[in-house]
């Protein structure tokens, strides 16, 4: 899970206007583009079906800020949306699919997915799941060469792939007018994807417009009477973790997650992890750090980088979307006194 929310600051903010704008802009003649494909729609909706026509109107005037809409401008764009009063699960105007699906096809999410997602997910700093934070999501590009047929020239050969899965806060069953919004895809491991179906409400929303906000909603901490139970015996298998909200009212959204991620399950397998930090506490003490820092001073920068090295991940609370099991490191770090 994500516990820490991503601030939309004005380098996401560029971002996402980049992608609105130039969605799909590099493919060739032959691909068929969204608002090509949705001013068809728009035709084949019966002249009768004045709400259908006008939610698919609204797509296509507003195409572009719905791309780049951050979520305050998404929860506004929900309530013009209902406010048509459109059954999203009709069959119109062909009968054959429901009309969520025919808005999700013309929008052409499936080629999102396969191509454009790619270099704006990995612009956006994200390389792990967001709902797990154990698991890395990547978008990773390969180069290699390989012989021509002749096999005398190498050809050099460079692939972009997504090594994740995308996830939509608002479901595009419900709201397909969002299914390719920047702020409404979410990076996720597959089985955190596969944990996680339309019926699930998430009620954990990534990004936040919210300066003065917490951007911190859940911690983990090593239960106190199993930490002495541990220190007594040395056996790992005594340790327990807490998964706590920090706010109270954050409780629901914590047991929700908890229930369909299965979060305390993942991180009672990382009591050998706990037991590494726990050594580590005792043996980097403040003044064995400052001696450190004063002997090597050179090499490692400042502070931060050291307490990188010795938890062998990331240090700051800003960083915990870059390697698999930040947050749970930094907690026990935390609590332990080691950073």
């Amino acid at each position: 899970m994500k516990m820490r929310k991503i601030l939309i600051d004005d380098r996401l903010r560029e971002i996402a206007k980049k992608y609105a704008k130039k969605l799909f802009v590099s493919r060739d003649d032959e691909f068929q583009r969204p608002l090509a494909i949705l001013t068809k729609l728009h035709d084949d909706i019966p002249a009768k079906e004045i709400k259908y026509r006008q939610y698919v109107d609204k797509i296509i005037t507003e195409y572009e800020p719905i791309l780049s809409a951050t979520p305050d401008k998404m929860r506004t764009l929900i309530r013009e949306f209902d406010a048509l009063n459109v059954d999203v699960n009709r069959k119109i105007p062909n009968k054959k699919i429901k009309f969520y699906e025919a808005i999700v096809s013309a929008m052409r999410y499936d080629a999102l997915r396969d191509k454009e997602s790619i270099p704006y997910l990995k612009n956006s700093g994200i390389r792990v799941c967001v709902y797990c934070n154990s698991q890395y999501a990547l978008t990773v590009e390969n180069i290699y060469y390989r012989y021509t047929k002749k096999r005398k020239i190498r050809k050099q050969v460079r692939e972009r792939k997504a090594l994740l899965e995308l996830d939509h806060y608002y479901p595009k069953s419900v709201y397909p007018f969002l299914c390719t919004s920047f702020f409404n895809l979410y990076p996720v491991c597959s089985s955190c994807n596969r944990s996680k179906s339309d019926s699930e409400e998430i009620f954990f929303e990534l990004y936040t417009e919210n300066t003065v906000q917490n951007l911190n909603t859940f911690n983990f901490r090593i239960d106190d009477e199993s930490l002495v139970r541990y220190k007594t015996c040395k056996r790992c298998s005594v340790l327990k973790f807490g998964f706590e909200a920090i706010n109270s009212r954050d409780n629901d959204l914590k047991e929700g997650h908890n229930k369909i991620f299965c979060i305390e399950g993942i991180y009672k397998t990382q009591q050998d992890l706990a037991v590494e930090i726990i050594i580590k506490s005792d043996i980097y003490t403040p003044a064995y750090k400052k001696s450190l820092l004063t002997s090597f001073g050179s090499a490692i920068c400042d502070e931060s980088m050291l307490n990188r090295l010795i938890l062998g991940n990331y240090s700051k609370e800003e960083d915990i979307h870059k390697r698999p099991l930040a947050k749970f490191t930094q907690d026990l770090a935390i609590q332990l006194g080691l950073i």
